[in-house]
C-alpha cells in the first residue's frame, strides 16, 4: 500500500520504515526521501529547543566513567540533546535511507551497539622539581623522573606490559613468562624480560639514550648487557658504550651534568627547579657545567649558579637572567 501522506507516521515510526523498506521503497512511496525525513525532524528540534538549532563547535573529549549503566546516566537523551546534534541526526537519517534502497550492503539492526567497555591508559606525570615512584601490579617498579609522563595500560595485570615514556625513568621489573616488558619513548622500543635500566626521550630531544644496570634488553638488534648504555637517534649509527653512572642519579634526587654547555643543560634547569633560565650576554653562555645538584626552588638555582660561574643573576619571579661579572649591566 502507497503512502503519500507521511506525516500521519509518528517519528520513530518513520525511522523503522526507513530500515525495514525494500529497496524500491522510496520510489514507491512507501517511505518518503531521506530529506523529508530530516525536514520534519529537524523542526521537531528547533520546536523543543526554543526555535533554533544547537550549536555545533569543536568539542574537547571529557574523562568519562565507562563503569557507569545507562540506568545511571539519566535516561534516553531527547531530540534536542547536544549530544544529538543535528549532524547526527542528518547522517543518521541519510544512512538509514541509503541502506534502505540497497546502495551499502550492510545489515542495520534495530538496536545500537553497546559503548565501548574497554578502559583508557593510566597516566602518571611529574612535574618541575617532583619525582616519583610508580608500583605495578606484577611488583615491577618505575622511577619517574621530572617533567615526565609515563602511560601504562589498563589491562597490564592481564598482561599487556607495553608502557609509553615521555621524559626520563628507571624501570626495575620483575620477570613474566610469555609478557615481555615493553616501553615505548618517542620511534625507540626497549623491551626486556627482567633487568633494570633507564630510558630518556625528552619531547623535543633529537635521541634517546637507554643505560642498563642490570640485566638485559633489547633495542631492535642492539642488545645492552649490564653496565653498558647506547645512544639512538635518527641517522646515528647506535654505538654501545660503557654506562656513565650518572644516568642514574636522578633516583636519588640528583641532577648530575658532565661537561655540558650552559645553554644545552637549561631545560634540565627548568626540569628540575620550575625556573626560566635566560642568559644575558655571549660570555655567560660559553660557560660549560660539570656537577651535581639537588633539586629546589628557583632561589636555590640562583645561588648555584652564582657559585659556579661567578655570575651575576637577576631574579624576575621564576625568570633567572645570567649576566658575566665582566659585563656592565643596568640594575
Amino acid at each position: 500500500m502507497t503512502h503519500s501522506n507521511h506525516d500521519e507516521f509518528p517519528d520513530d515510526e518513520l525511522i523503522e520504515r526507513l530500515k525495514e523498506a525494500p529497496v524500491d521503497a522510496q520510489a514507491r512511496g512507501v517511505v518518503p526521501p531521506a530529506d523529508v525525513v530530516w525536514t520534519r525532524l529537524a523542526a521537531r528540534m528547533r520546536e523543543s529547543a526554543g526555535g533554533s538549532e544547537p550549536h555545533i563547535g569543536a568539542a574537547k573529549e571529557q574523562p568519562r566513567d565507562r563503569s557507569r549503566s545507562r540506568a545511571g546516566m539519566g535516561g534516553p537523551a531527547s531530540w534536542n540533546s547536544v549530544a544529538f546534534g543535528t549532524q547526527t541526526l542528518r547522517r543518521l537519517v541519510t544512512g538509514l535511507a541509503i541502506a534502505a534502497v540497497g546502495v551499502i550492503a550492510v545489515s542495520v539492526t534495530r538496536h545500537a551497539s553497546p559503548p565501548s567497555s574497554v578502559p583508557a591508559a593510566r597516566r602518571y606525570a611529574t612535574g618541575a622539581g617532583e619525582l616519583a615512584i610508580v608500583r605495578l601490579a606484577d611488583g615491577s617498579r618505575v622511577t619517574l623522573s621530572v617533567g615526565s609522563q609515563l602511560d601504562v595500560p589498563a589491562d597490564y595485570a592481564q598482561g599487556n606490559r607495553t608502557l609509553t615514556l615521555n621524559g626520563e625513568a628507571q624501570f626495575q621489573v620483575v620477570a613474566a613468562a610469555g609478557a615481555p616488558f615493553i616501553v615505548k619513548s618517542g620511534t625507540v622500543t626497549t623491551q626486556v624480560l627482567g633487568t633494570t635500566f633507564v630510558v630518556r626521550h625528552y619531547s623535543g630531544d633529537g635521541t634517546t639514550t637507554v643505560a642498563v644496570r642490570d640485566g638485559k634488553v633489547a633495542l631492535g638488534a642492539t642488545v645492552l648487557s649490564a653496565r653498558q648504555q647506547v645512544v639512538v637517534g635518527p641517522g646515528i649509527t647506535p654505538v654501545v658504550s660503557p654506562v656513565d653512572d650518572a644516568r642514574f642519579a636522578f633516583t636519588d634526587g640528583v641532577l648530575a651534568l658532565d661537561n655540558v654547555a650552559l645553554r644545552h643543560a637549561i631545560p634540565d634547569l627548568h626540569r628540575w627547579y620550575g625556573a626560566d633560565v635566560r642568559l644575558g650576554d655571549s660570555l655567560v653562555a660559553r660557560n660549560v657545567v660539570t656537577g651535581r645538584f639537588k633539586g629546589g626552588a628557583p632561589a636555590n638555582l640562583k645561588s648555584i649558579l652564582e657559585l659556579t660561574f661567578d655570575a651575576r643573576v637577576v631574579q624576575q619571579g621564576k625568570t633567572l637572567i645570567l649576566y658575566s661579572r665582566g659585563e656592565r649591566h643596568g640594575k
